[in-house]
């Protein structure tokens, strides 16, 4: 990292995913400590508010979103109405399609409310993105090294999961905020330290899917700068399409050989979402409506895309696209210096990790990689041109 005088200001140079980004103001030793305390918190989804009951990995967020309210956006250009509508458009319609079919699931909804002015504060720099960077950082660090300590439930014997929940909620809040705390991060050092822990915590968690979308995303950060905007989404579509149909005998070897009993539950849970999906109106059967009942005993869904269908219906799925491509086909228009691969590996991760669980495209995590990714789009600068000969 190379520290120099532009204007008066002191600038600096920091390594991305496909070389060096241009120069940004020098902030490094600015900390904002709610912003880095909450988002150390979002590294510990199965973390409870003593006294609450409630999760740590919401309340913190919801805290300091609150008191982001009365700071100003801190992004040199405005954020396009496009995405801002976009984003409000999935708890709005959402609310709308509950109070339809006569349903009020106000925590879902107070959920919902969170995802979408959280994607908008980190996008518009109201959250200090270089500080939430920082937390999640340090935040997986810590979840990983306390599990690992066996400091953490552990519930799953032999998988990584403790703090970070089951292995499976784990691998999607490894790979997505991982992705996101390298790509986003202002040390390097820090980047390097996360970027390591997570690879290894992925593999700890032997979740299939979350593997699969963490290679999936390295291979991105390693070879993306030479696809084409036009040929990103067809390449996105056949890694969730592999992670779908992968077959059955080739995902039961080796150290998954004892996934049987959990497989066989998971295809008879997704049996009953396909038809409870095709049962619903077109327009949702409304928020919290992604359950199914087996038994005496009810889950969620683990297909995060027919999740939402059945709660938004093909509404809510064409909202989430239309999002989720135009961010990503943005990032990728960017000339290659300016682009990130991590910020766009985080999106490819949600997008994997979604094929197979059911709460992924809805929870902060993938609000935060969409912000983030927008935060980029805003805020990266052009490279300096070369120096006139002398």
């Amino acid at each position: 990292m190379n520290d120099r005088v532009v204007e008066g200001r002191t600038t600096r140079r920091t390594q991305n995913a496909y070389g060096v980004r241009p120069d940004v103001e020098d902030r490094s030793k600015d900390l904002h400590l709610p912003d880095f305390a909450a988002f150390v918190l979002l590294a510990f989804p199965a973390l409870l508010v003593p006294g609450l009951g409630l999760p740590a990995n919401e309340i913190a967020p919801g805290a300091l979103c609150a008191l982001a309210a009365f700071r100003r956006p801190a992004v040199p250009a405005k954020l396009p109405t496009w995405f801002v509508l976009l984003v409000l458009a999935v708890p709005v319609w959402l609310a709308l399609v509950s109070a339809h079919n006569d349903l009020a699931p106000y925590r879902r909804l107070l959920h919902l409310g969170l995802w979408a002015v959280l994607a908008i504060f980190v996008a518009s720099g109201r959250i200090h993105l270089p500080s939430a960077a920082r937390g999640l950082g340090v935040g997986l660090v810590l979840t990983v090294a306390l599990t690992v300590a066996g400091l953490g439930p552990d519930t799953y014997v032999g998988r990584l999961s403790g703090t970070l929940g089951d292995p499976n909620l784990a691998g999607y809040v490894l790979t997505v905020l991982g992705c996101v705390a390298v790509g986003a991060g202002d040390r390097t050092w820090l980047r390097r330290v996360v970027a390591v822990v997570v690879a290894v915590a992925v593999v700890l968690t032997l979740s299939r899917t979350s593997l699969l979308a963490a290679v999936f995303a390295g291979a991105w950060v390693l070879t993306g700068r030479r696809v084409r905007p036009a040929f990103s989404i067809p390449i996105v579509a056949v890694y969730a399409y592999v992670v779908s149909t992968i077959p059955r005998e080739t995902s039961l070897l080796g150290l998954f050989s004892d996934r049987t009993g959990s497989d066989a539950l998971r295809d008879r849970l997704l049996a009953q979402e396909k038809v409870d999906v095709a049962a619903s109106p077109w327009f949702g059967s409304g928020a919290g409506t992604a359950q199914v009942n087996l038994g005496s005993d009810r889950f969620f869904y683990h297909s995060s895309y027919l999740a939402a269908q059945r709660e938004g219906g093909w509404v809510l799925i064409g909202i989430l696209a239309v999002l989720a491509v135009t961010v990503f086909v943005s990032l990728l228009r960017m000339p290659v210096p300016r682009r990130n691969g991590w910020l766009e590996g985080a999106i490819i991760c949600a997008a994997v990790v979604a094929v197979n669980l059911g709460e992924v495209l809805l929870e902060l995590p993938a609000a935060i990689a969409i912000g983030a990714a927008m935060h980029h789009l805003l805020t990266a600068r052009p490279p300096d041109p070369p120096p006139a000969p002398t």
